[in-house]
């Protein structure tokens, strides 16, 4: 169930709207700068060290977005001393990007749901800050981002000397041509998405369900209550 849960969303996308770099449903295409204002970045805090007090505040790493779920545990504590400015600061709502990592890995873009409180933004991922008055919709940016075909767009844009790491600069992705379909249909898309969070967090919770009854059964057994 969790696996034909998973490939729900992308079926979706692809039988709403096509491979965005075909383009089959002939959709108007624009610049991502059309949509999107800003991207903005945080900043590279050396993690505190054994020795140092830990701070409240933890930075992201980039394997919090690699895999195009949002992963907060994958963070590391920061000294204590440090003060972050308000806008480094992870928010329900922020579509995150990885402009480094791998050529495989890079452009990696994740949507944060819900997130702690205390959580940064580093120096290698953004946040898209979007044009006002909003014309977009950003789950189904999320989405657009993670198919195959942009993905692979994005990879041949990044740049680096080395083989394991590589970068994309903010022109090579703000000037990126993408298609836009009409908001209507982005709108639909994103309430379908909630719709399929909703069920995944069903099976969820069946999931620890089960597992209690088991581990309750199990002790039974053992102790010969059964």
């Amino acid at each position: 169930a969790d696996r034909r849960t998973a490939a729900l969303l992308p079926a979706l996308f692809q039988e709403m709207f096509g491979d965005p770099v075909d383009n089959p449903r002939g959709w108007p295409t624009h610049p991502v700068s059309s949509f999107v204002a800003e991207l903005q970045g945080g900043r590279n805090v050396n993690p505190a060290g054994a020795s140092e007090a830990t701070g409240r505040f933890r930075v992201l790493k980039i394997s919090a977005v690699t895999w195009g779920e949002y992963r907060p545990d994958e963070s590391k504590p920061v000294p204590a001393d440090y003060e972050p400015p308000s806008s480094h600061f992870v928010r329900a709502g922020d579509l995150l990007f990885s402009r480094a990592n791998t050529t495989e890995l890079v452009a990696a873009t994740s949507y944060v749901f819900e997130t702690p409180p205390n959580l940064l933004l580093p120096d290698k991922l953004w946040r898209f800050v979007w044009q006002q008055p909003r014309t977009i919709e950003p789950l189904f940016v999320w989405w657009l981002f993670q198919a195959g075909s942009v993905r692979r767009e994005l990879g041949q844009r990044a740049t680096g000397t080395g083989g394991s790491m590589k970068n994309i600069s903010k022109p090579k992705v703000m000037t990126l041509e993408v298609p836009v379909p009409p908001l209507p249909l982005q709108t639909d898309f994103a309430r379908r998405v909630a719709e399929i969070r909703a069920l995944e967090a069903a099976q969820a919770a069946s999931r620890q369900r089960l597992e209690a009854l088991f581990q309750s059964l199990l002790h039974r057994a053992f102790n010969g209550e059964l």
